[in-house]
């Protein structure tokens, strides 16, 4: 049973929480079916012990602290622009440019609320980035710096795709704001969404999406040291 366990073990100080926990799941699930309750017992305090090791500690406390901190700075970027909703996403699997950035999917990572706004949030799962095409044009056309549509109109004419998308969710307002790594490498984007009302963001609204942004990739690039 070495031989199942010693690459996991190895997958598990490499991978995203989410997918350790559902590798965990199958693998006492398979061992079980095909070695029995002792050898399913023996691997389950196998895991049990190297969870408790510093390194694997370390790297579930990292986790949490990210995405806690990611949700702070979503939340102060709301109240700071009055905003409703704003989401992080960020790139994942598939192809990879020449920085190793892989451009094929995205998920959100991080999805907030002011208070007092309650929404259905759509999960925004493993979406094909070719979906978001126009953001990611945009923002690389735009250095990566926050913009926006205003109004829906104004994007009406240029990509009706997105126009559908933002009017069948009832949004009046977005804006987005690239996320870099420290050294310029794109990893992702958030939004920030406005549902009641267009809004406008100021100059120095738009620098405050920026910094929110480029702390968020600070911290991302931190967290995969």
């Amino acid at each position: 049973m070495d031989n199942i366990i010693t690459p996991f073990l190895k997958f598990f100080q490499e991978a995203e929480l989410i997918r350790v926990i559902l590798l965990i799941i199958v693998l006492l699930m398979v061992v079980f079916a095909k070695y029995g309750f002792s050898q399913f017992m023996t691997l389950y305090y196998k895991i049990q012990a190297y969870v408790r090791t510093k390194k694997i500690k370390k790297f579930l406390d990292g986790s949490i602290e990210t995405h806690d901190s990611i949700n702070i700075l979503l939340d102060s970027a709301l109240e700071r622009v009055s905003g409703d909703r704003a989401m992080c996403f960020q790139y994942h699997n598939g192809g990879y440019n020449l920085d190793g950035v892989a451009f094929t999917k995205t998920s959100s990572t991080n999805d907030r609320c002011r208070d007092g706004f309650v929404i259905k949030a759509d999960p925004y799962q493993n979406i094909p980035l070719s979906l978001f095409v126009y953001w990611v044009k945009r923002l690389s056309h735009n250095k990566f710096r926050a913009f926006g549509i205003r109004h829906l109109e104004e994007i009406k004419t240029q990509d009706i795709g997105v126009y559908t998308w933002l009017s069948s969710q009832n949004i009046k307002s977005i804006y987005a704001a690239g996320i870099n790594t420290p050294y310029g490498t794109p990893i992702g984007f958030i939004f920030v969404l406005f549902y009641q009302n267009d809004k406008v963001l100021t100059k120095d609204e738009l620098r405050i999406l920026d910094d929110v942004a480029t702390s968020i990739g600070a911290i991302a690039c931190k967290m995969k040291k």
